[in-house]
């Protein structure tokens, strides 16, 4: 019985982490742009 809510906290933590890497990949992004203009 205490498998599952184990199973769901770790795919919560698994979209946090894609979430995260998102959000940071997008903000680097943004950030280079600002110091590198094209």
């Amino acid at each position: 019985m205490k498998i599952f809510p184990l199973v769901n906290e770790s795919r919560i933590l698994a979209d946090n982490h894609h979430f995260w890497k998102e959000l940071s990949r997008t903000v680097l992004h943004h950030i280079l742009k600002e110091i590198f203009p094209p």
